[in-house]
């Protein structure tokens, strides 16, 4: 599609709001280059309809900007790991001068590497120095980097591990001093961002979830005769992209075990999603994937495994499970896994790290209306913890039930529209908002 001005003067409105994010190319997978692509896509496209909003995004094949919705007018601009994508990004927020609200959608590894880390920050400073209304949405909020040691390929206390954690802290410093507003996805991430940020400019805004969606009867047949699943086989599912900090290769050799030593109850693991493409290419992932695959290879009776899955596949991988497990060794974000559990009602086993999880308080109230005691779902990182809880919960179907129904229940109260409700009133320069002041939705202050 050709920027004509016409275009350019539909969307360069005063109460417009740019958003810099990762998203996917026209007609392309939601999510194959990173979640926070389908994130960014899913959340912008719930926004009312009369918000325009221009997206600045990466290049790829596809250079043309094209528009989704009629009010999402996307720019693909920038290209990955550039220092000075800065200038990339001036070009179009020169051209869409009149909007005065700027969202940055953050991750640590989108935007191409740490080169690229702090020249986006120091710009964001020069926006807000210009008197445009900055927000982040930060995605990954991590005080110490020994917890991902592991993750980083890393001496756990080293040299390097010092000055990383160094790094993180002046990193922080200089973001807390490029935005006007901070958002992140539950209490757990507040509570890390407070050591570094202003806490009256951080909000909480839980990921967003589609309403409750029933699976058929009919399509959970379809979708275990398509991966290979018999009718009397207990399916737990590890869904998401896969990296030592998500527990990946600790939930393929201890099912494995257990489905071995527990022959009579047929569990199977579903191990659904690629290599991390952020992480594809490094060292230390190189290594972490050929142990991941060597343990695959050794149970392929036990373990199904499937490479990335299309957004359209999704809900075929949850209807073939009965279970979903968070293996998690370490916590530095949201897991948009645990929301598509809650969507298709799923019961869930989680590790003591993901637990953190369970401080919100509509994850609180959904356990206690159901009367679910939440250290039955919560395993220590041990195979005997785990073989436990999930052989208890696969004999205990009422509590597979209660989680059932504690999941639609959360979903419901998380939906796209409400988030991005919330996102509406802190983002949009107040300013520009005939009468509102940012601060006033107090639902969004939790």
């Amino acid at each position: 599609m050709k920027l004509t001005d016409q275009i350019i003067n539909q969307f360069n409105l005063e109460d417009a709001l740019l958003v810099i994010s990762s998203f996917p190319s026209e007609g392309g997978e939601v999510a194959s280059d990173n979640a926070i692509c389908r994130y960014t896509k899913l959340l912008l496209s719930a926004f009312p309809a009369n918000r325009k909003i221009v997206v600045v995004c990466e290049k790829r094949e596809k250079t043309d900007p094209y528009i989704i919705n009629g009010n999402i007018l996307v720019m693909p601009t920038y290209t990955l790991g550039n220092p000075l994508m800065f200038l990339q990004m001036e070009k179009i927020i020169r051209q869409f001068s009149k909007i005065s609200s700027i969202n940055l959608q953050f991750e640590f590894s989108i935007y191409g590497g740490k080169i690229t880390l702090f020249p986006l920050i120091f710009y964001l400073c020069s926006l807000k120095g210009r008197g445009k209304f900055v927000s982040i949405a930060i995605h990954q909020v991590s005080n110490d980097l020994n917890e991902l040691s592991a993750h980083l390929g890393i001496k756990r206390h080293g040299f390097k591990v010092f000055v990383l954690n160094r790094f993180l802290s002046i990193f922080y410093k200089f973001m807390n001093l490029s935005a006007n507003a901070f958002i992140v996805h539950d209490n757990f991430l507040k509570k890390r961002l407070s050591k570094h940020v202003s806490l009256n400019k951080i909000f909480v805004i839980a990921h967003g979830s589609e309403s409750y969606q029933g699976l058929s009867p009919f399509l959970r047949a379809s979708s275990r005769e398509k991966f290979g699943v018999k009718k009397d086989e207990f399916i737990v599912l590890a869904f998401g992209y896969r990296s030592a900090y998500k527990g990946t290769d600790f939930i393929v050799s201890c099912l494995s075990r257990i489905a071995k030593e527990n022959p009579r109850l047929k569990i199977r693991l579903l191990l659904a999603g690629g290599e991390s493409p952020t992480l594809r290419g490094t060292l230390s992932y190189f290594q972490f994937s050929k142990k991941l695959n060597r343990l695959i290879n050794l149970d392929k009776k036990n373990v199904i495994s499937l490479a990335f899955v299309a957004e359209s596949e999704v809900k075929s991988v949850f209807a073939a499970s009965d279970l979903v497990v968070f293996p998690y060794r370490a916590r530095m974000s949201a897991s948009g896994a645990l929301s598509l559990a809650f969507q298709y009602a799923k019961p869930i086993l989680v590790s003591q790290k993901f637990s953190s999880n369970f401080e919100e308080s509509d994850i609180q109230n959904s356990l206690k209306n159901y009367l679910i005691n939440k250290e039955s779902i919560i395993f220590s990182m041990r195979k005997r913890s785990l073989e436990s809880r999930l052989i208890n919960l696969i004999k205990d179907t009422d509590l597979q039930k209660k989680l059932s129904l504690a999941g639609a229940e959360i979903s419901m109260g998380r939906s796209w529209n409400l988030v991005s409700l919330k996102y509406d009133f802190v983002c949009i320069n107040p300013a520009v908002l005939s009468g509102t002041t940012l601060y006033s939705p107090e639902f969004v202050r939790e």
